[in-house]
C-alpha cells in the first residue's frame, strides 16, 4: 500500500519433535522491516540477486538455503545497506509440550507461530514509531482461507488496541513476494546460528537487528 511501511515474514525450521525423527531444534521466525524512504532502491537492487518481484515459478526460485554463500551474502549486505530493520524471535522445539502448538490455531486464530509473528510486529511499531498502518507480508502457509483470515483479524486486532495502528495483513507465496525472499534470506541466517552456531551470515547482520527474542517458556503463547 502506498505510503505505508512494509514488514515481510518468513520462517525456518519445522514444526515436528526434535525428540521422534524431527530434523531441527530451533524454530525460527524473522521480519524485514523496509522503510519507506529506501523500498523502491532495496527492490532494484534485490531484484538484481533473486530475479523480478512477480511471476518467478516455485522451481526458479533462490531459497537461501541452497543459495551460494556469495548470493546469500549479496542479498543480505544490500538489505543492510538500504536501512532495512530485522526482527526475530526464537523457540528451542523442547518447550513446547504440545509440538504441534507451533502451527494448530486455537478457535481465537492464536498459536505460537502467530505470537512470534505478532511480537517482531509490535516491536517494529514502536521502534520504528509508526503512526497510522502497516502493511504486513506473511509467507503463505499451506493452510485454509479462515485460517489465514484468522491470522490477519487478530494481528489488526492488537497492533489496534496497543498502539492505535492498522495492520493491512497479505499472505503472498514467496515465489510472488521479493520481500518475502529477502525475509528467507535473514531467517536462514539466524536459523544457521541457532541450529549450528554459523555465524557468517549473521554477522553481515548484526548492527540491523532491532529486535531479537528466544522464547523460553512456550505455554503463555498458546493459552
Amino acid at each position: 500500500m502506498f505510503g505505508i511501511p512494509n514488514i515481510y515474514f518468513d520462517e525456518s525450521g519445522d514444526s515436528g519433535d526434535p525428540n521422534k525423527g524431527s530434523r531441527f531444534k530451533y524454530f525460527v521466525v524473522a521480519g524485514v522491516y523496509v522503510p519507506n524512504y529506501s523500498y523502491q532502491m532495496c527492490v532494484k537492487s534485490i531484484q538484481k540477486l533473486l530475479g523480478p518481484s512477480i511471476a518467478v515459478t516455485p522451481a526458479n526460485e533462490v531459497k537461501a538455503c541452497w543459495a551460494k554463500p556469495s548470493v546469500q551474502v549479496a542479498v543480505l549486505q544490500e538489505l543492510v545497506n538500504y536501512d532495512c530493520q530485522f526482527g526475530i524471535v526464537q523457540i528451542n522445539k523442547s518447550m513446547a509440550k504440545d509440538y504441534s502448538s507451533l502451527y494448530n490455531m486455537s478457535p481465537r486464530g492464536k498459536n505460537i507461530r502467530t505470537n512470534m509473528i505478532l511480537s517482531v510486529l509490535q516491536s517494529t511499531i514502536k521502534s520504528e514509531r509508526i503512526k497510522h498502518g502497516i502493511t504486513v507480508h506473511i509467507d503463505r502457509f499451506p493452510s485454509t482461507n479462515k485460517v489465514r483470515r484468522d491470522l490477519s483479524k487478530y494481528l489488526d486486532t492488537n497492533t489496534k488496541k496497543e498502539f492505535g495502528v492498522a495492520s493491512y495483513v497479505f499472505h503472498p507465496h514467496s515465489h510472488d513476494c521479493l520481500g518475502v525472499r529477502g525475509a528467507d534470506h535473514v531467517c536462514n541466517a539466524m536459523f544457521k546460528k541457532a541450529e549450528r552456531n554459523d555465524n557468517q551470515m549473521y554477522n553481515v547482520i548484526a548492527n540491523n537487528i532491532s529486535c531479537w527474542l528466544e522464547i523460553t517458556d512456550a505455554d503463555f503463547l498458546i493459552t
